[in-house]
């Protein structure tokens, strides 16, 4: 490529999820089968344990935590 051309990259497009207003009124992204998509932080010793437990049991993490949060409201 020559020194003063430039790569030409195709267009920022938006995600095309459909919005809603969350618990505290901030948009909140919600899949076609209803889940919402929330951002979560882990420790690294946490997320070693999720990643062990993912490839131990051949299930996502997002699985692995959704089972570990429905057992918590068993509990509770």
């Amino acid at each position: 490529m020559h020194a003063n051309r430039r790569a030409i990259l195709p267009p920022v497009t938006r995600d095309k999820t459909p919005r809603k207003k969350g618990p505290k009124g901030g948009d909140t992204t919600v899949t076609a089968g209803g889940l919402l998509k929330k951002t979560v932080y882990f420790s690294p010793e946490e997320w070693a344990a999720l990643r062990r437990m993912s490839f131990e049991e051949e299930r996502s993490v997002s699985e692995i935590v959704r089972q570990l949060v429905r057992d918590g409201l068993e509990d509770g």
